[in-house]
């Protein structure tokens, strides 16, 4: 297959400061990257090495990087998604405008794992910073969209402790057999 760089998904909305220091609605896109491409390849290795003590991002670039060496075959395929402030040109990433990125795993129809995301550590939630992010809701946006354009019976995630309320406030329930959580329809 030939491909020429990350595709756009969806619109997914945002929160930005402005200067008359409120959050206001914000646009940004999700696109989906994808492992045959040199430049989106590069373009995740950029956005690992900016993101300093962002584990999942170093995670999710060498899992990027190893279905890029040796393709997956298996049932369970995995997909690649950037949130970026980019409005156009998607096949040439700007690494500098990537706001989020995930790895999300089709596991069976209709199930599907949200392995890991990731947020620019920058605008990550902090109750402790004591001026405002210039962004905010990054990590909201991209579950709703995936809760959008997924089409799924079941949404499973894993989350470190400290994300736990993040995904509760979204509507996931935690399914304490399995020590994880999950979205149904």
């Amino acid at each position: 297959m030939i491909t020429f760089g990350a595709n756009y998904i969806s619109t997914a909305n945002i929160k930005k400061y402005s200067p008359s220091k409120q959050y206001t609605d914000c646009a940004a896109n999700i696109v989906q990257l994808m492992p045959e491409s040199k430049r989106d390849f590069k373009a995740i290795r950029e956005v690992a090495g900016l993101w300093r003590n962002a584990d999942f991002a170093r995670d999710i670039r060498d899992h990027f990087e190893g279905t890029r060496v040796a393709p997956r075959r298996d049932s369970n395929p995995k997909f690649y998604y950037a949130l970026t402030k980019q409005k156009n040109d998607f096949e040439n990433l700007d690494s500098s405008s990537v706001l989020g990125i995930a790895e999300v795993t089709n596991n069976s129809e209709g199930n599907f794992r949200i392995d890991y995301i990731q947020v620019d550590p920058k605008y990550e939630y902090n109750e402790e910073r004591k001026s405002a992010s210039k962004y905010k809701s990054i990590g909201s946006a991209m579950m709703k969209t995936f809760e959008k354009i997924l089409d799924f019976r079941k949404i499973t995630v894993t989350p470190v402790f400290s994300a736990c309320e993040f995904y509760e406030k979204l509507g996931y329930k935690v399914d304490i057999a399995n020590l994880d959580m999950y979205l149904k329809k």
